[in-house]
């Protein structure tokens, strides 16, 4: 099977990952990313942990 160059092309656009997406995106992790530069094995501790 050929996947496309672009899987967008297959999603709808009023698909909720898109909202996600764009939620994301509006979310300020700069401060995150400078603690955890140095550690990103933290960082996806840290994630895992607030996802639970």
């Amino acid at each position: 099977m050929l996947v496309p160059m672009d899987l967008r092309k297959l999603i709808p656009k009023d698909y909720p990952c898109y909202f996600i997406k764009n939620v994301a995106d509006h979310i300020d992790c700069s401060e995150a990313n400078r603690e955890f530069a140095d550690m990103p094995g933290d960082l996806f501790i840290f994630v895992n942990y607030c996802l639970d």
